[in-house]
């Protein structure tokens, strides 16, 4: 597998045979290390970036100057390096946990006043002078199965709306009234406590 496009972009950028700022320099050797399986807490699935590999080969560039041609060919070695590390690093104590923390950061610099250059950074969260004003996220899914796994405490998708209501992340009127206009059930106390701490987990507050 270290002939993957993913790979071998990410040792160019190591070995300094491809330009790249520090910060893409740091996530490159990172995921070196954990393409080497060399990392204790992620693993690289090799299934997910085969399939990855077998998609993009059916996928066709609809337009443009590569237009016809299957995306695979047409990625670029930061695209590869997107695509395996965001869709197929995971946990080793659950394989079917992708690296949700992980954020990624795309930016783009004209070069000699045509070319435009996509740069990925994927920063880990020890980078905490870049991810301290970073907002995280996470689905409801995951909210409920966190709290369930600290406090064995279950909580709807309602309880969660109302606290995001407080909070001022979202307004769902129909999440707060039920039939006829009557009042749904307000969130207890002590499971808003709960969600406010896995909001907290997550980094969304």
């Amino acid at each position: 597998m270290t002939d993957h496009k993913s790979y071998e972009y990410a040792r160019g950028v190591t070995n300094r045979e491809i330009p790249a700022p520090k910060y893409v320099i740091k996530q490159c050797e990172k995921f070196i290390e954990i393409f080497d399986g060399k990392s204790d807490k992620y693993f690289l699935d090799e299934e997910k970036l085969n399939s990855i590999d077998n998609i993009l080969k059916l996928l066709i560039m609809p337009r443009g100057l590569k237009s016809g041609q299957n995306i695979y060919d047409c990625s670029c070695g930061y695209q590869w390096l997107l695509y395996a590390s965001a869709l197929c690093v995971v946990y080793r104590e659950n394989p079917n946990k992708r690296r949700y923390e992980t954020v990624c950061l795309l930016g783009r610099e004209i070069v000699n006043d045509k070319n435009v250059e996509y740069a990925y950074v994927n920063y880990e969260p020890e980078d905490v002078e870049y991810l301290k004003s970073t907002k995280g996220s996470a689905s409801y899914r995951e909210i409920k199965e966190w709290i369930k796994e600290q406090h064995d405490v279950s909580v709807s998708n309602l309880y969660i709306t109302q606290v995001k209501d407080k909070l001022g992340f979202e307004k769902r009127e129909n999440y707060n009234k039920g039939a006829d206009g009557h009042r749904v059930p307000n969130c207890p106390a002590e499971k808003e406590k709960s969600i406010l701490e896995a909001f907290k987990h997550f980094r969304m507050i």
